[in-house]
C-alpha cells in the first residue's frame, strides 16, 4: 500500500480531476464514472483493498439482488464480511503473523468502512426495507469516492435518492468548496500545527515532563487533537461530496458540549453510532429485553471496530460503565426536588458538559497508552500527581 494522506497534493489532484471529469461526463454516465474513478484510485494506492471491495461487492450483489432473501446465503455473506475485517483487525494488533498478504499489518484502506456499509445493505434488504438492488445502483453506492476512507458510513437509501434526483446545484457546490477548506483548516493549522507544534508547554517552566500539568495538558490536547481531526476529514468528505452533488450526513454535532454520556454517542461519530444502534443494540434489546446488555455489545462492537485489542475492549467497557451510573443517576434524579434557581441550573449544568467531556478525554488518553502498566502511570500523575 502507498503512503496515502489527504493533505498530499496527489490526492487533491485526484479529487479537483474527480470533480471536473464527474461534471464533464454525461448525466446518465455520472454515476459509473465516478465509480471507475474510485476503482482507479483505490487500485493505485492499495491493490489489496480494491481486491476485497470488489469481492464484497460481488457478494453482497448476490443476495440483495436476488427476488427472495435467504437466511442462508445472507448468514454466509455476513460471516465472509466479519471474517475478513476480523482478521485484518488481528494483523493489525499483533494477534496473528503479519504475512506479505496482510501488508505488515496494515488495514486495507477504508475497509473498516465499506465493510459496514455493505452490512448495512444486507441488513435493509433482509428486513424488507430495500427492493431488490440493482449493480448499476450497488456499484455508485460502494465505490463512493468522497466517503470511501473516512466516512461518514452514509446510507443507501439516502445516496440513491441523490443519485436518481442529481443535477447542478451551484449553493450546494459553493457550500462544498466551503466545508472542504474548513476540514483543510482544522486538519492543517489547527491540529497539524498548534496542537501539535504550538502546544503551550513552553508557556510556565512548571510544564515538564512527568508533572500534574503536563499530563493534563496532554489528556486536553489528546481530546481536542481527535475531534478536531476526525471532524476536519469528515468536513473534507462531506464537502467533496457536496461539490458532486450528493448531501452527506453529518458525523458531530459539538459532542465536547454534550451533557451526559448518552448526549455524547448521539453528537459523537453519528452515522457509527447509528449503525451500531440500528444493528447491533435494537437485535439485543429484542432479545433480551435488556438496554444494559444491548448497550455493553454497541460499545464492545465499536471498540472492535477501532482496533481488535484488549484496551480497546476496556474502552468499551469504560463507556459502558460510565452510561450505567448517568442512567443510575438519572433514576436518583427524578426522585429529588427540581432546582428553581436558573444560575444554580446553569451552573450545574456547566459542571455535567465538564465532567462529561473530561471523562471522554480520560478514556482517550488510556486507550492511547500501549500497556496497563502506561494506564496506571497516567491516572497517577492526573489523581495524585505522581509519586
Amino acid at each position: 500500500m502507498k503512503d496515502f494522506s489527504f493533505v498530499s497534493l496527489y490526492w487533491l489532484a485526484w479529487a479537483v480531476s474527480a470533480v471536473a471529469i464527474f461534471w464533464l461526463s454525461p448525466p446518465r454516465y455520472r454515476s459509473l464514472v465516478l465509480s471507475a474513478i474510485t476503482f482507479l484510485f483505490l487500485f493505485w494506492v492499495d491493490q489489496y483493498s480494491c481486491a476485497i471491495l470488489v469481492a464484497m461487492t460481488l457478494s453482497c450483489y448476490l443476495v440483495v439482488s436476488a427476488r427472495e432473501v435467504s437466511r442462508l446465503r445472507v448468514g454466509l455473506t455476513l460471516c465472509l464480511i466479519l471474517f475478513i475485517l476480523l482478521v485484518y483487525k488481528a494483523a493489525g494488533s499483533g494477534f496473528v503473523s503479519n504475512g506479505d498478504f496482510f501488508t505488515a499489518g496494515v488495514i486495507p484502506l477504508g475497509l473498516a468502512f465499506y465493510s459496514l456499509r455493505c452490512m448495512h445493505v444486507i441488513f435493509e434488504r433482509q428486513r424488507g426495507n430495500l427492493k431488490r438492488v440493482q449493480l448499476s445502483s450497488l456499484v455508485p453506492y460502494l465505490f463512493f469516492l468522497p466517503t470511501m476512507w473516512i466516512g461518514p458510513i452514509h446510507r443507501f437509501g439516502e445516496f440513491e435518492r441523490d443519485r436518481r434526483r442529481h443535477r447542478w446545484d451551484y449553493e450546494l457546490f459553493s457550500r462544498g468548496i466551503e466545508r472542504i477548506i474548513y476540514g483543510y483548516v482544522k486538519v492543517v493549522i489547527i491540529s497539524g500545527f498548534f496542537l501539535s507544534i504550538a502546544w503551550p508547554y513552553g508557556l510556565s517552566d512548571s510544564v515538564i515532563e512527568g508533572t500534574w500539568l503536563w499530563q493534563y495538558l496532554e489528556l486536553v490536547r489528546g481530546g481536542l487533537n481527535l475531534y478536531i481531526l476526525f471532524s476536519g476529514y469528515s468536513d473534507i468528505a462531506i464537502g467533496l461530496g457536496c461539490t458532486l452533488g450528493y448531501r452527506i450526513g453529518e458525523n458531530f454535532s459539538m459532542p465536547y458540549l454534550a451533557r451526559n454520556i448518552s448526549d455524547f454517542w448521539r453528537r459523537w461519530h453519528i452515522s457509527l453510532t447509528r449503525w451500531s444502534n440500528e444493528y447491533i443494540y435494537k437485535y439485543f434489546m429484542a432479545n433480551t429485553r435488556s438496554a444494559s446488555a444491548g448497550v455493553l455489545v454497541s460499545l464492545l462492537a465499536i471498540g472492535v471496530w477501532h482496533e481488535l485489542s484488549l484496551r480497546y475492549f476496556a474502552w468499551g467497557i469504560y463507556h459502558w460503565l460510565g452510561i450505567v451510573c448517568w442512567q443510575g443517576y438519572t433514576q436518583i434524579k427524578a426522585k429529588l426536588p427540581s432546582i428553581q434557581s436558573p444560575f444554580i441550573s446553569r451552573a450545574w449544568e456547566v459542571c455535567c458538559i465538564l465532567m462529561t467531556v473530561h471523562f471522554v478525554w480520560l478514556g482517550f488518553l488510556l486507550v492511547g497508552q500501549e500497556s496497563f502498566a502506561d494506564m496506571l502511570t497516567v491516572l497517577s500523575l492526573l489523581f495524585r500527581g505522581g509519586e
